[in-house]
């Protein structure tokens, strides 16, 4: 009897030590797989800080202000010329349908 219930307990131990280790290996699964996720972060803000020190290379965050400011102006005066353009074509146009067809 005696090794029966040693027989009982070792399975229980057993069953315990089992349920641990799947357990140990569903935690290390879900580990490796923010690894790989934190490692993929990692490269990006690497490769974010190389880009950054490429771009001081070759000019200072004032000179690429400068050069926004720039261009949105140049945006906005191709804007208005457009707007320009059109409202004069649509005189001339206005205009000639007028000598056209008010003989």
């Amino acid at each position: 009897m005696p090794n029966e219930e040693n027989q009982e307990s070792w399975d229980k131990y057993q069953k315990l030590i089992l349920s641990e280790l799947k357990d140990l290996k569903a935690g290390q699964s879900r580990l490796e797989d923010e690894v790989v996720i934190l490692t993929n972060k990692v490269t990006k803000i690497e490769t974010s800080e190389e880009f950054v020190a490429e771009l001081q290379k070759v000019a200072t965050v004032e000179q690429y202000r400068q050069l926004h400011q720039d261009v949105s102006g140049l945006n906005k005066f191709k804007n208005n010329a457009l707007l320009m353009f059109a409202i004069m074509q649509a005189v001339i146009g206005a205009g000639m349908w007028w000598l056209t067809y008010n003989k």
